[in-house]
């Protein structure tokens, strides 16, 4: 019984380690590639980077993309358990969810309605506390 207890604990572990350079990874991969479009783009062409801004106040900013997120992944999560059999209806009532979302979200954070901005704190402290586990 100590060794499959052992073996768990070492998959689990593994699990971690790569979890961890996956994510690490991932970050290096996206800093790298947004220096070398900064290098690549063409002068006259660089007042056009940039990605979507806030139009509201930050405090109004991260509560219109905590509730959207929220919203869109209880909508994908009821859509996923308890929602029509049919693949086509899941995936018509997902994408209908986010468009609709995205529109009424549009006046205060522009287009960008994306998860990753409300949960990017929630996640880096998730890594490192998986970090800090792993050691």
């Amino acid at each position: 019984m100590d060794q499959l207890q052992s073996k768990m604990l070492d998959d689990q572990l593994s699990s971690k380690l790569i979890d961890g350079w996956c994510v690490s990874l991932q970050m290096i991969g996206a800093v790298g590639g947004a220096l070398a479009i900064l290098e690549v783009m063409p002068k006259k062409y660089a007042h056009m980077l940039g990605g979507p801004k806030l139009k509201v106040p930050l405090s109004v900013g991260v509560v219109a993309e905590t509730v959207l997120t929220f919203a869109l992944t209880l909508t994908v999560l009821w859509v996923i358990l308890r929602g029509p059999r049919n693949p086509s209806v899941k995936t018509g009532i997902i994408v209908v969810a986010t468009i609709v979302l995205v529109m009424a979200g549009g006046a205060y954070t522009g287009p960008a309605m994306n998860p990753a901005n409300v949960s990017f704190f929630f996640t880096l402290f998730h890594f490192m506390v998986r970090l800090r586990d792993c050691s």
